[in-house]
């Protein structure tokens, strides 16, 4: 067996403790989020209305992470689609993961969310959801795109070492996309904090 100075660093070996802790809850927070929301019927095409998956969404979240985020949710009109439910699981599951990790990251004061959905004049669904965390870091500011780029990702620990998969908003952007739609994320190139993305889609009406 090989040893180093560290097998003997009792705080070095309570530091992994706790990133090995941390890493635990943060899975079984995201595993009871995902066995809620799949169903085997949620695999098939059907007509839904995309302002109740998202609320059920929430309101998952607010049981797992027990009000330690503030939820805002604004409905300017109802999304009455055909599709896939656990897509639009999917993309709230990934979006709050991702801010919930950043808000405990940086210790974020009072954390927020906001999702808004709705129908704009040009045809396209929508939903806009944005948090007051620390936002995209500085090195995605001229390019925000890039962070949905399969491996891609600007999530580090205070250690500024990455703890992201880079797969969260590229898995988001795959679906979007899937539905005939796309991701802006240009507000996140003006504003000096919180986490901005417009997801615009199309779907089945009939």
């Amino acid at each position: 067996l090989f040893r180093s100075n560290e097998d003997n660093d009792r705080d070095a070996t309570l530091q992994e403790l706790k990133k090995l802790r941390k890493m635990k809850d943060d899975f079984n927070s995201w595993f009871k989020v995902t066995l809620d929301s799949v169903e085997l019927d949620k695999r098939k095409r059907i007509k839904a209305e995309v302002g109740s998956i998202v609320k059920k969404s929430i309101e998952n979240w607010r049981k797992v992470l027990e009000g330690q985020i503030e939820y805002n949710y604004i409905e300017d009109s109802k999304i009455l689609i055909r599709c896939f439910p656990f897509d639009f699981e999917s993309i709230i599951n990934n979006l709050v993961t991702n801010s919930s990790t950043k808000f405990k990251i940086n210790g974020t004061y009072n954390p927020k969310i906001t999702i808004e959905t709705g129908k704009n004049n040009k045809g396209y669904f929508f939903i806009k959801y944005s948090d007051n965390g620390p936002g995209i870091s500085k090195s995605f500011k001229n390019n925000p795109k890039d962070i949905l780029k399969y491996g891609i990702t600007d999530k580090r620990n205070a250690n500024n070492e990455i703890i992201g998969t880079g797969m969260g908003l590229w898995i988001v952007n795959n679906i979007i996309q899937s539905y005939n739609g796309y991701v802006d994320l240009l507000r996140n190139k003006t504003e000096n904090c919180g986490f901005y993305i417009d997801l615009y889609f199309k779907g089945r009406e009939n």
